[in-house]
């Protein structure tokens, strides 16, 4: 599968700072970005796709750039939303789109540090 690379060039710049706290991994015909192991923001075909905790699901949702991933047109993935890249030209606007993305990864990596307590 193609993906949009200069989407994805962008990612990589904006989560650097990061160092090894990030990976990149080919799943399900998405490039992700993985925080900590976790799944939190990747890009599917030219689209950017954010994982969202569900109590900030309505505030993505709320935005026009911004509809339900529903994978080959089935059922939406929960709390996954798939966003047109046109709407992100400005660094602004992708700021906050991975922002969500990595509260997503940093909750769920907590459950699990959590767990194994």
């Amino acid at each position: 599968m193609a993906y949009n690379e200069a989407l994805i060039e962008r990612l990589r710049t904006h989560l650097a700072p990061m160092g090894e706290q990030i990976s990149e991994r080919k799943m399900f015909g998405v490039h992700m970005f993985m925080y900590k192991g976790k799944g939190s923001i990747g890009v599917k075909g030219d689209h950017f796709l954010v994982r969202v905790i569900k109590g900030r699901m309505g505030q993505g949702l709320n935005r026009p750039e911004s509809s339900i991933f529903a994978p080959r047109g089935g059922k939406g993935m929960k709390e996954t939303l798939l966003l047109d890249p046109d709407q992100l030209m400005d660094e602004a606007m992708l700021g906050f789109w991975v922002d969500l993305g990595l509260e997503y990864a940093r909750k769920s990596a907590q459950l699990d540090e959590d767990e194994h307590k």
